[in-house]
């Protein structure tokens, strides 16, 4: 579906989303965040590369959560989510530290 490099794009979202989605469905809400969680919390990406793979891992909780994607196929609803704007395609963009004149 999403072939070559995937980072900080759709493909990204998707695997992101799509990975939260089914651990969701296999081990719940709570120990799927914990997991994904620390593995985006260890990751070497820059804070606004975690803060986007975060978002995007919750999206896919709630969606496997969502009664309304009982026997659904997963795959379609992660790119329905895509099509419809409700992942992070980019990183967010903010600053890792503040500006040098914030304190004043």
């Amino acid at each position: 579906m999403y072939n070559g490099n995937s980072h900080n794009n759709e493909g990204d979202a998707f695997r992101h989303a799509l990975w939260s989605y089914l651990s969701t469905l296999d081990v719940g809400y709570e120990e799927a965040k914990n997991f994904l969680d620390a593995h985006e919390i260890t990751s070497t990406n820059s804070d606004n590369e975690r803060m986007m793979d975060l978002f995007n891992n919750e999206i896919g909780r709630r969606l496997a959560l969502d009664p309304r994607n009982t026997e659904r196929d997963p795959v379609e609803v992660i790119m329905e989510a895509i099509q419809a704007d409700m992942l992070r395609i980019t990183p967010f963009n903010a600053p890792s530290d503040p500006p040098k004149d914030y304190y004043k």
